[in-house]
């Protein structure tokens, strides 16, 4: 549309090749008319038409201004409320430009976990500063029955769960003790010879020890750690770990450095992944060195 056309007043200009709102009414009420009257230079009829489309395209202008605020990618007034809507607290210094690309990230990351999705909603949130997001290829899956060592204990399928609890601290390492026992919720007693994971808990002294002799109320075994009374102890206890779910987002050397940058990208990921899957944030640079300067960390090696 022109720069100095008289249907294009503020509020009604925009960036395109096509007539404005107020043109286009004003030129369909003109045609309607005919030869009926005259529209021509500065004719009364010609000011109510002209008068008209412009009251016409002004509210189809706000029409169009209140549907946008639907969108994240154009919404200004409503913003906040969008805000509120998918649970995203912007920063005090956030812009409007990446509130709304943040919101849009968030919006797309609703279609589930699906490479495309999570890929197109990470281009969203950085643009030309997503370089790449990596899975773990087939061929580099590891799996382990391993947690802290050899700590899991299997049992074949359909074997009764049986949960005890050790009555008394084990204070002795490496060496048969015997330590008196509870079954716990109506479970059957411990039978010589099988495996019993103690303190399943993975962030306490866990480990996997044989029944070598029982008896009603007491069992003995070799325990190689240490343990206080009360801690419980129960088969069977599949530990398994992979690395199947675990992803790595590469990111451009200036975004990865940025702290806001970082934690959009962890609430994005924990939105659109599962519980049980991890990821990292690298550089297309390389590694992280954590005992570089800018991040702070000394005294560390560095990490590739």
């Amino acid at each position: 549309m022109p720069l100095t056309s008289a249907f294009t007043p503020p509020g009604h200009f925009s960036f395109s090749s096509r007539p404005s709102h107020g043109e286009s009414i004003y030129r369909a009420l003109r045609d309607n008319f005919g030869s009926t009257f005259s529209v021509e230079g500065d004719s009364l009829q010609q000011a109510r038409l002209y008068a008209q489309a412009m009251c016409l395209a002004s509210a189809e202008y706000q029409l169009e201004r209140a549907a946008n605020n639907k969108t994240p990618s154009k919404a200004t007034e409503l913003l906040g409320v969008l805000e509120h809507d998918y649970q995203v607290v912007p920063t005090p210094k956030a812009t409007l430009s990446e509130r709304r690309a943040y919101l849009v990230a968030v919006q797309k990351v609703t279609r589930g976990n699906r490479r495309e999705a999570i890929e197109d909603a990470l281009r969203s949130l950085l643009g030309d500063d997503f370089i790449e997001y990596r899975t773990t290829a087939r061929e580099d899956i590891v799996v382990s029955p391993d947690m802290h060592g050899s700590h899991a204990v299997f049992a074949r399928s359909g074997a009764k769960k049986k949960v005890i609890r050790l009555d008394a601290p084990v204070q002795v390492r490496f060496a048969s003790s015997t330590i008196p026992y509870t079954a716990l919720g109506g479970t059957d007693a411990p039978l010589k010879g099988e495996e019993f994971c103690v303190d399943p808990d993975p962030h306490r002294a866990t480990e996997r020890i044989t029944i070598a002799d029982v008896t009603p109320t007491t069992l003995t075994a070799v325990f190689g750690q240490a343990h206080d009374a009360g801690t419980l102890a129960v088969r069977p206890h599949p530990l398994w770990i992979s690395n199947q779910r675990v992803s790595t987002i590469v990111v451009s050397d200036a975004r990865s450095r940025d702290p806001e940058t970082r934690r959009k990208i962890h609430e994005l990921m924990s939105r659109a992944l599962r519980g049980v899957s991890r990821w990292q944030i690298i550089t297309n640079l390389g590694g992280f060195e954590t005992d570089d300067p800018v991040l702070g960390l000394t005294d560390s090696v560095p990490l590739f």
